[in-house]
């Protein structure tokens, strides 16, 4: 069709026109064939050349073979439905959880609920540039499988790539820098106050492709969508107009999936106090859609590989090791009461290490200075977090100025201890 969005055709396939009985340019079985013998010879080179890789190269050729094939054969009776509750089911139920899983697979530690803030995360992206993408574009009907399904596809394509380098970014900054957080936390930073730093740099590295795709884009090579719609028969015009709607639009819902993304791993790292919470952080344990079909996995699978027993375990956590008694902290005992009026309560109750129980009560008077001393290890970072509600300890009573903790906002109670 040469008017409207139907110049867009089948995004790549060869011009048709009505009266044809089939598509022009058609590639026979045997063509497809001889595409593939460049993937064998390949691989032969690479088996010659002892690369290592030769196997994987050719495991490759067939899997892109297959998955393409299979593609085109669930893609068409969705083009002859051309329902609307088929074609959102496809593009939320199937390409935006595909994504969502790989998004979540890729960092290499994890927390509890990563991939529903995956799903949430690009399906934002996809919604609100979607619906930007059908405003302009206004197709008839706007659910029309041939052109939702392919839009959709480059949309959610580009926001799985910069949501999962976001969400890495984020989950780095607020493990390997746990003490600078905690610090700002300290001075009555809120969570969001308080990772903000990692979030702006999260969002800065994930949006460098994006931004370095723009400023090439039609200087090396004609895009994917342009050169589509050109062998569909549409003018270069045309092509280009389109091309532009849907590279600003990418870069739209990127922002958009990579900032709720961030925002979303920022709040599963704090508590409802807003205390840095890592204890719930688990390995990487899901395996990449990537690897499903990579040789090593299949033969791991098959001969029933496992890590030795005490692979990678640290002596310093064996069993074995010596576990110190009870201690109680409490303050020495002075020749001269101090008079001042009380200004800090404690009583405290909870366990160091894991392993060590640690007893505290004590009592601040205004002009009292009062030292914590022992060896490393021994608690006395794990207590001051503690008395500024940075860790929650098995028992805590704690009064400043006679007024309970939890009768203040956490941010305010830091605020005034200062730790």
């Amino acid at each position: 069709s040469s008017s409207g969005f139907g110049s867009l055709g089948a995004w790549g396939a060869m011009a048709q026109s009505p009266g044809d009985s089939s598509p022009a340019g058609d590639i026979e079985p045997w063509r497809l064939g001889v595409a593939f013998g460049v993937i064998v010879v390949e691989s032969c080179a690479a088996h010659f050349l002892e690369l290592g890789n030769a196997e994987d190269l050719f495991i490759a050729g067939v899997r892109a073979f297959i998955q393409l094939s299979i593609l085109g054969y669930i893609l068409h009776p969705i083009f002859e439905c051309d329902n609307p509750a088929v074609v959102l089911g496809y593009i939320f139920g199937f390409m935006v959880l595909i994504s969502s899983y790989e998004a979540s697979a890729r960092p290499k530690v994890t927390y509890p609920g990563i991939f529903r803030d995956a799903v949430t995360s690009l399906a934002c992206g996809v919604v609100v540039a979607g619906a930007v993408l059908l405003f302009i574009v206004a197709p008839t009907p706007w659910y029309n499988a041939q052109y939702l399904i392919p839009l959709a596809g480059m949309l959610v394509n580009n926001a799985l790539s910069s949501a999962a380098l976001a969400l890495n970014q984020m989950i780095d900054h607020l493990t390997t820098r746990k003490e600078e957080v905690e610090i700002m936390l300290a001075f009555g930073a809120t969570p969001w106050e308080a990772a903000w730093p990692g979030f702006v740099k999260s969002l800065q590295a994930a949006l460098i492709p994006t931004i370095n795709g723009m400023n090439v884009i039609g200087l090396v090579s004609i895009p994917g969508m342009m050169t589509g719609q050109i062998l569909g028969g549409a003018s270069p015009m045309q092509a280009a107009r389109y091309q532009i709607v849907i590279t600003f639009l990418i870069s739209g819902c990127t922002v958009v999936a990579v900032s709720v993304m961030g925002l979303l791993t920022i709040r599963a790292f704090f508590d409802s106090q807003g205390r840095h919470d890592t204890s719930k952080l688990k390995k990487q344990s899901r395996v990449k859609v990537a690897q499903l079909f990579e040789v090593s996995k299949w033969k791991q699978c098959l001969t029933g590989r496992r890590p030795k027993a005490g692979a990678g375990s640290s002596p310093l956590l064996s069993s074995d090791s010596a576990v110190m008694g009870p201690m109680e902290l409490r303050p020495s005992s002075s020749n001269s009461e101090p008079t001042g009026s009380v200004v800090l309560e404690l009583q405290l109750e909870g366990i160091v290490a894991k392993t060590r129980p640690l007893n505290l009560e004590l009592s601040l008077r205004t002009g009292q200075v009062t030292c914590i001393m022992g060896p490393s290890g021994i608690g006395k970072s794990t207590l001051l977090k503690w008395v500024s509600d940075l860790q929650v300890p098995t028992r805590a009573v704690m009064k400043l100025n006679g007024e309970s903790h939890s009768a203040k906002v956490p941010q305010a109670w830091r605020r005034n201890v200062l730790y």
